[in-house]
Parts: C-alpha cells; sequence; structure tokens
C-alpha cells in the first residue's frame, strides 16, 4: 500500500502494508481508562508513532489509577522460528518495558515475557499484523 485509501475501512497502511487499524487513545473504561495493545511491523521491535501514542495513553493510564503490577507481553505471528519468535516477542515486551518507563513509569510496577508464536491466530498478512503486538495485564 501506499496509503490508508488503499486498505480496507479497518486497516491502515504502515511500512507500505496493510494492518488492521490501532486505536490511539486508550478509551475511557468503568475505572477511567483501559490498557490497550501495540502492534509491530514484520520483523520489527521498533515503536511507531501510533504505538507511541498508544504507550502514552497506557503509562497515563497506570499512573492515574495507580496500577501497581502490570505484565507485558510480546507475541508474533507465525513465521519464523520457535526460538527467533521468543526472542522477538521478548524485545518487543522490553522495548515496550523501556518506553513506558521513559514516561514515568517505574520499572518495578512492570514485568516482560514473551509468548512468541505460540498465540498467533492469523492466516494472512492483515491478521498476521494482529499477532505481532504486546499486550498489557494488569496484575
Amino acid at each position: 500500500c501506499g496509503s490508508d485509501a488503499d486498505c480496507a475501512p479497518d486497516e491502515e497502511c504502515v511500512n507500505n502494508q496493510c494492518v488492521a487499524r490501532q486505536v490511539t487513545e486508550a478509551p475511557i473504561g468503568p475505572q477511567g481508562c483501559s490498557l490497550q495493545s501495540v502492534y509491530f511491523a514484520y520483523d520489527s521491535d521498533e515503536i511507531d508513532s501510533t504505538a507511541g501514542n498508544t504507550l502514552q495513553a497506557n503509562a497515563e493510564c497506570i499512573q492515574s489509577r495507580d496500577i501497581p503490577r502490570v505484565t507485558i507481553t510480546g507475541h508474533c505471528d507465525p513465521r519464523g522460528t520457535e526460538e527467533y519468535n521468543l526472542a522477538l516477542g521478548h524485545r518487543r515486551a522490553q522495548a515496550v518495558q523501556a518506553y513506558v518507563g521513559r514516561l514515568g513509569v517505574q520499572r518495578s510496577r512492570t514485568s516482560t515475557q514473551s509468548m512468541g508464536e505460540e498465540m498467533a491466530r492469523g492466516t494472512n498478512e492483515s491478521s498476521w499484523a494482529r499477532d505481532r503486538r504486546a499486550e498489557f495485564e494488569e496484575r
């Protein structure tokens, strides 16, 4: 793709690939905010501007709700070896942890883990884009 116009209505053009449109602000939930997943390009642990906006909202949510512990889990699409995807998922989780740390979330409040490709459900590029993510879970 060259622009969002080349993609389906629920997708956006990221790195010349149509991927699921991402929420850039955490929706207001029953406790004031919700933690959102962030998505990555193929074979990457780099945080783009869309993910950065989501992480800003997540950091604000963690701090405003005084969430004591959050686990960040890195996920991958099914391409690549199991070992490679576990390592990539770990790098994604660590990149997210470092980013929210720079936004003021104390490292002692976050932990990381990798699922690699274990939870991948995609069968094509569009659905693989949703597999390449880091999820937040309150503890």
